[in-house]
């Protein structure tokens, strides 16, 4: 199930970055390696919810870095 989540959320990083050339890994951090700004991590966010029907409070996204980390917090949730 971890793959198949960490597969959909790149999915929805690969979206918002519109450059296919950009290696998204669970590692990669938002800021420094995709170069997300405040705004974009809030737009992930909020397509990752839609994306899986979920809502992630706050004290979670708080703790969101990485891509593995989006994928963390939704695997607690479904």
């Amino acid at each position: 199930m971890y793959n198949d989540t960490l597969n959909r959320v790149i999915s929805v990083f690969r979206k918002i970055l519109e450059n296919d050339s950009i290696e998204i890994t669970k590692d990669s951090n938002m800021m420094s390696d995709l170069e997300f700004s405040s705004l974009d991590v809030i737009l992930v966010i909020t397509e990752i919810e839609n994306e899986f029907g979920v809502e992630i409070p706050d004290e979670y996204i708080i703790g969101i870095v990485t891509v593995g980390d989006v994928v963390d917090v939704v695997e607690k949730l479904i």
